[in-house]
């Protein structure tokens, strides 16, 4: 941890205050002219049942090249929320406002300022030698359940094989009728899209919501820490450990974040919700692509003899599947694969790596464009229904 700190870590948020040795969790909460953070705050300080030490890291920002339209604000801000947490401290929870952080352009967003505030809390917990010390995301448009911290310290507690951790959610519902649709709408595609990873087999099938996750410090610096991506970075940061077979799940929802049109970045809520209220309809990824892939997978242990044609095994499933896996590389990956597997089990890990969460959005949206364009959500759910209601039946007639 001291070496991720030395070489890899942002810079110090300089919190004043020395962490008490018993802080087991620390909550990350980066704030970007969030109106509702009292909500988050407030949610936080009714916890029941945390009976143990936690501190909570409000970070707010805002990137340079926006500092006329945010520093005043960001300001203002920073003494309401210090004035809130004077009022709100515990025994087992405390709160900490950190200096106004004005990233740098280049890198400005939700990436660098969610690994800012990480960083820091790796340094709390290095202060007193905790390396299993849990770092938990939330964002400031979110409120949780009322024994969110709890059951992701009972989690960690009775899953000691798990670095990391995603968070079960539901969104809060807007009362404007078109919005509460829209967020109806985008949600079913996320559990669609999860749930569709699942029925075909795939492993590393996991919400990535960057509001909603946790992560052991030790393991946070043995990763390389957050990335700095202005989007996406829980995607690339959560799939690490979905890879490695350390990232678990708690499917109740705990964190209710807000929905809300946005334009900040090019994809996630805000921006599915937009588009919802300007076309009226929400598409989701083809079933039949995700049962594709998950018959490629399976192809996998035939795949470890020398003499298998990776294109002509692939094609006997579907043709346009094998352009694209032989495009996107298979062959040299079977062949290092074959060269560096001492056994069919390593064989088989090897080259389930390959064909991670990534790859599949690459070939998905492949597929989107050579025959299995995106479909209402309401008809691609109902073919993963029949899919799963008949695989079902099909086990239990054995």
């Amino acid at each position: 941890m001291q070496k991720y700190l030395l070489r890899r870590a942002s810079e110090k948020l300089w919190i004043d205050a020395l962490t008490d040795p018993g802080v087991r969790m620390i909550v990350v909460i980066p704030s970007y002219k969030e109106d509702e953070w009292q909500l988050t705050l407030e949610s936080l300080f009714a916890q029941k049942e945390n009976n143990f030490q936690t501190e909570v890291i409000f970070l707010i920002n805002y990137p340079k090249a926006q500092k006329d339209a945010c520093e005043k604000f960001s300001y203002q801000q920073k003494k309401q929320v210090e004035q809130w947490m004077s009022e709100h401290q515990t025994r087992n929870l405390r709160f900490h406002c950190c200096p106004v952080f004005e990233m740098d352009s280049k890198h400005a967003g939700v990436g660098l300022a969610r690994k800012t505030g990480m960083d820091e809390a790796v340094r709390r917990f290095v202060s007193i030698s905790n390396p299993d010390g849990v770092i938990v995301c939330l964002d400031a448009d979110s409120t949780v359940h009322e024994h969110y911290l709890n059951h992701i310290h009972q989690y960690f507690i009775t899953h000691p094989s798990k670095d990391c951790l995603s968070i079960g959610f539901k969104h809060r519902i807007p009362e404007d009728d078109l919005l509460a649709s829209a967020i109806d709408q985008y949600e079913g595609h996320l559990h669609y899209y999860i749930d569709a990873q699942k029925a075909v087999g795939y492993p590393f099938a996991f919400q990535t919501l960057g509001s909603c996750m946790a992560v052991r410090a030790a393991a946070y610096c043995a990763q390389g820490g957050m990335n700095q991506r202005q989007a996406g970075e829980d995607f690339y940061f959560m799939h690490k450990y979905s890879i490695l077979g350390t990232l678990g799940e708690i499917a109740t929802p705990l964190v209710y974040p807000a929905a809300r049109l946005s334009d900040r970045v090019p994809f996630g809520t805000g921006k599915a919700m937009k588009d919802y209220v300007d076309h009226g309809h929400r598409f989701s990824y083809s079933f039949d692509a995700i049962r594709i892939w998950g018959k490629v997978i399976e192809l996998i242990p035939l795949m470890r003899e020398d003499t298998t044609d990776p294109q002509i095994l692939i094609a006997s499933i579907q043709t346009t599947a094998a352009e694209f896996f032989i495009a996107a590389g298979i062959a040299d990956q079977l062949k290092h694969c074959r060269q560096h597997s001492a056994t069919d089990a390593a064989f088989h890990k090897r080259m389930m790596r390959w064909f991670d969460p990534f790859m599949l959005m690459k070939y998905l949206h492949y597929m989107r464009d050579h025959g299995f364009p995106d479909e209402e959500l309401r008809l691609v759910k109902n073919r993963l229904l029949t899919f799963t209601t008949s695989d079902h039946k099909n086990q239990s007639d054995r």
